[in-house]
């Protein structure tokens, strides 16, 4: 016996630990195991919430807002899995456990790292080839702005991180709990939840233009684009158009029904025709009898197509099923347009250029972030207060 004294404390749910309030533990484990089922109900619930929203309706842009948490939990909850299966009992102490839970999004952040690398080359390569053959604008370049700041975080962010680590042995470990613990807790965390959100995006960007409607449609809206200058389609509508044709034939070889076409758009200063009249022009020229299509040719903006769509067709027929058709990238956004005025239409995707999708994501991302912004600042202020408390209790446990 050395003579020497220890003292325990008992906790009132019966945990033991040596030395005070926060002190030893061989135990600690099993708080390890507690979180990794916390992470586990947390993904759970997201996934819950995922599956309501899209019976409720698949255009929501609260499907991707709880599909990104979902993506950010599972990978919290696969990563804590594994570091807490590799330290075992090195949980010994709650300063070991909190600094794992700031390891999560650090590792997170190294793991998402070279995805970040190739899309901030991809969005740069694909704008400056759109800038090329589309011209310059605000819209054109929001690739190369994004792509630009997401490699100007990941260099940034390494930098950062190296300082604050080289503190350990100049400066005390205070410095370095107050600094690079915060620095794991939070900065990291938000740029890995912000890419979730991005992946959960394209998730549901491609679910919707890959979605084919049921074939019971009485109505099809062709939401228009720019036309040529002849008055002719571009490439570009001509997809969307082609896209409706194909359905209308589908519907009529499966069902025997016959559809509706509504061109809708109207006429800019620069167009020596409507955009409806000119997809009018090329349905008839395709066999379409002028009976079955509908133009709406005063609507400039999405918004305007589906709400003059929609007042046209509720004129002629009530709980009419309707689909519309307009460019892959563009349904997802259509579809949530059309369910806020009321319409329950369900979009076709066609195809474009692979230049075209990367700024068009890039819209959808910030569409996602600003329609659902209040969710956004609630989770990212719940990890504000998660990273100050994992700070304050790894300087005053260690």
């Amino acid at each position: 016996s050395t003579g020497m004294m220890s003292s325990f404390y008992v906790h009132p749910s019966g945990f033991i630990t040596e030395g005070g309030y926060l002190g030893t533990t061989n135990n600690f484990f099993v708080i390890g195991i507690e979180v990794v089922l916390c992470f586990l109900l947390l993904l759970i619930h997201r996934i819950v919430l995922v599956f309501k929203t899209v019976k409720k309706n698949m255009y929501s842009y609260a499907v991707p807002g709880h599909m990104g948490v979902a993506i950010f939990l599972f990978a919290c909850f696969l990563i804590f899995l594994y570091v807490s299966i590799r330290k075992g009992t090195a949980f010994y102490k709650l300063y070991v456990l909190l600094d794992v839970l700031a390891m999560v999004f650090e590792l997170c952040a190294v793991l998402v790292l070279p995805v970040q690398l190739l899309l901030s080359l991809v969005m740069l390569v694909s704008n400056i080839i759109l800038i090329r053959r589309e011209g310059r604008s605000f819209s054109n370049m929001l690739g190369i702005m994004l792509g630009l700041g997401l490699l100007v975080l990941t260099c940034g962010g390494n930098v950062i991180w190296y300082f604050l680590d080289s503190l350990e042995t100049v400066h005390s470990l205070s410095l370095r709990f107050y600094a690079s613990k915060f620095f794991d807790a939070f900065v990291y965390a938000i740029p890995v939840y912000l890419e979730c959100l991005m992946a959960s995006t394209l998730i549901c960007t491609l679910r919707a233009q890959s979605f084919v409607p049921a074939f019971d449609k009485d109505y099809i809206i062709i939401l228009g684009c720019a036309v040529a200058k002849d008055g002719t389609l571009t490439p570009l509508l001509k997809g969307r158009v082609d896209k409706a044709l194909w359905f209308a034939e589908k519907q009529k070889e499966t069902t025997g029904k016959e559809v509706v076409f509504i061109p809708s758009g109207g006429q800019g200063s620069d167009e020596v025709v409507s955009e409806a009249q000119a997809i009018k022009n090329y349905l008839l020229e395709q066999g379409v009898d002028e009976e079955h299509i509908l133009m709406e040719n005063r609507s400039s903006n999405t918004r305007e197509n589906m709400l003059f769509s929609k007042r046209l067709i509720e004129e002629r027929k009530k709980d009419a099923a309707v689909a519309f058709s307009t460019t892959s990238y563009h349904v997802f956004r259509s579809g949530n347009i059309a369910r806020g005025l009321g319409l329950r239409a369900t979009g076709l995707g066609s195809r474009t250029k692979w230049y075209f999708y990367i700024n068009a994501l890039i819209r959808e991302f910030a569409a996602n972030l600003s329609a659902e912004k209040k969710r956004h600042i609630i989770n990212m202020a719940g990890l504000f207060i998660y990273a100050v408390v994992i700070t304050f209790l790894s300087y005053i446990t260690d």
